[in-house]
């Protein structure tokens, strides 16, 4: 597994409990560390982190009553394009990636 670094964010401190959203990032690609990894709720807020300066905002924004953001990607030259999708309604999220 590649290791990861919990990052402060204005909404997400990086010493946030386990479970509560935070925000990461890859310091070793690598394959074979030990440590924390990142869990559901950290891998969808550091995707919408990424996005956009918003996306994070609107997604917990409880005036906003839907929240989407789907998109294709390949993972590799020639390799197959990997669809997803990463929904909120009201109190509902869904996150959409199928396996290979």
């Amino acid at each position: 597994m590649p290791q990861y670094e919990f990052v402060d964010h204005p909404l997400f401190p990086a010493n946030s409990a386990s479970g509560l959203p935070r925000v990461f990032k890859i310091i070793d690609a690598e394959p074979g560390g030990s440590g924390t990894q990142p869990r559901i709720c950290d891998i969808v807020v550091t995707f919408l982190h990424n996005l956009s300066d918003t996306a994070v905002e609107k997604f917990f924004n409880p005036d906003v009553t839907e929240f989407r953001v789907t998109g294709v990607y390949v993972e590799a030259r020639g390799a197959q394009v990997r669809r997803f999708c990463i929904w909120r309604g009201k109190d509902r999220v869904i996150v959409y990636h199928p396996a290979r």
